[in-house]
């Protein structure tokens, strides 16, 4: 994990910090992100007794998260040869439709508290930290997934995530699903609505008819 700390994959001498920078992330904050990520990885995994030798390959798949998957993602998008990038936080966006317009679909850093006193300038104290996590990871610009995606798709599970996707939504590209909250024939007719909708707002962004 050390090659992933400093932001440089050993293989092939590659420096991330120009990509992260081009992307407009706070790079030494991120820095300090990985830093701590890679020491986690190396007590809670690498230290474990009798690790069997094929996990390794999670190392591998870890330790380039942020730096050779990015890469993958937005390479040759000046010269208009990437591929769009779709963020989402839940898992009720559908991947299918994303798929088929020829776009990447990325789930989002949401699972850890970051800058949660400069989330809070956005959203209430009380908030939940699922919620100030993504805010945070935002707002201080460590998420690689969330810089790089061109647009994010929000979902309505809960009032919180309503009134925080407001103000994401100043801070990027956002798209919101309406989420039904019971299972009839009606809400199933309004699921199938929501879908086809996104698929319009996706095809507005990738420029093509799926």
């Amino acid at each position: 994990m050390r090659g992933h700390r400093r932001g440089v994959a050993t293989a092939n001498e590659y420096d991330y910090h120009k990509m992260w920078g081009d992307l407009g992330m706070g790079v030494e904050a991120h820095d300090g992100l990985l830093g701590v990520v890679g020491e986690m990885h190396q007590i809670m995994y690498l230290t474990q007794e009798n690790r069997p030798v094929s996990t390794s390959y999670l190392d591998g798949v870890a330790a380039n998260l942020h730096s050779g998957r990015i890469r993958e993602m937005v390479g040759g998008r000046g010269e208009g040869a990437s591929k769009k990038i779709i963020g989402s936080f839940y898992l009720c966006v559908s991947e299918e439709v994303v798929t088929a317009a020829g776009a990447v679909e990325v789930g989002l850093c949401a699972s850890a508290e970051w800058a949660p006193e400069k989330a809070e300038r956005y959203v209430p104290h009380n908030t939940c930290p699922l919620i100030k996590g993504f805010m945070g990871f935002k707002i201080g610009r460590v998420c690689p997934y969330i810089e790089s995606a061109d647009l994010v798709v929000g979902e309505s599970t809960c009032d919180g995530k309503k009134k925080a996707y407001e103000q994401f939504g100043k801070l990027k590209p956002m798209y919101i699903m309406d989420v039904p909250h019971v299972r009839n024939d009606d809400t199933k007719l309004q699921w199938r609505h929501e879908v086809h909708t996104l698929a319009a707002r996706i095809e507005e962004e990738i420029g093509q008819r799926l």
